[in-house]
């Protein structure tokens, strides 16, 4: 930590961080979108929905967000690793 202040100062401790919380915005939009959609088509009940259907969304919509947003992840590590010129 002494290293990162000494060569950046406290921007160096947010190198990265808004390519980060523009990964945030449309990876949540997604899996709460996902979720819904997922939800309503394998519950028989939608007013009664058990623990193992809302666990089996959660688990698919989870994937799939992840799968769609890993391009983003990838930006946002090498925006975190890329050198100052």
């Amino acid at each position: 930590m002494h290293n990162v202040y000494d060569k950046h100062g406290i921007k160096g401790f947010l190198k990265g961080n808004g390519a980060n919380c523009v990964k945030i915005a449309p990876e949540t939009a997604i899996k709460f979108y996902l979720f819904d959609k997922i939800k309503a088509s394998i519950s028989k009940d939608p007013t009664n929905i058990d623990r193992r259907q809302v666990f089996l969304s959660g688990g698919i919509s989870g994937s799939l967000t992840q799968t769609l947003i890993y391009p983003l992840d990838t930006v946002r590590i090498r925006l975190s690793l890329m050198k100052e010129s």
